[in-house]
């Protein structure tokens, strides 16, 4: 079993963000500068503990947060920073090509950036660049990974155990 959790955070922290009207008190701020300070504060720290616990369980445990440095192992990956920071880290033109498909494409989210920039960097690849000069080396390596990841079993129980 592989365990990625790239963008995992959002998915598992998301639902136990709730309500901060119990928890602060509103000062001078408007409601919305509140939600937004504090949900932030709320979501770093609730990221940080799930990473550490996460891996706890993948019996690499890490006691400061600190600590965590991209690993890409046979069963999980994880980055010490987020996606669009380990993509600006390792693509030499990354803040061209978030322009430049912001430019082509407008106002667009995420994914559909990212879809640009891994379709620029295809066809960097299929000119004739050595991909590994061209992509981004973790991605690389998870992608490595995932080609030699044997099934060892599944967690699940059968319903007649």
């Amino acid at each position: 079993m592989i365990y990625f959790w790239i963008h995992i955070y959002k998915f598992i922290t998301h639902s136990e963000l709730g309500s901060i009207e119990n928890d602060v008190e509103y000062n001078n701020q408007t409601p919305s500068q509140l939600y937004n300070n504090e949900t932030t504060k709320q979501h770093k720290t609730k990221t940080t503990n799930k990473t550490l616990e996460l891996l706890d369980l993948l019996c690499d445990p890490v006691v400061n947060i600190d600590d965590v440095e991209t690993k890409v192992s046979n069963n999980y990956a994880v980055l010490e920073y987020n996606f669009e920071k380990t993509l600006d880290d390792e693509i030499e033109d990354y803040d061209s090509l978030v322009r430049e498909a912001k430019e082509t494409l407008g106002p667009i989210g995420k994914p559909l950036e990212h879809r640009f920039i891994a379709n620029k960097l295809k066809k960097k690849v299929e000119a004739g660049d050595n991909p590994e000069n061209v992509l981004p080396s973790t991605i690389i390596d998870i992608i490595e990974k995932i080609k030699r990841l044997l099934y060892s079993g599944s967690i699940l129980r059968s319903l007649n155990d």
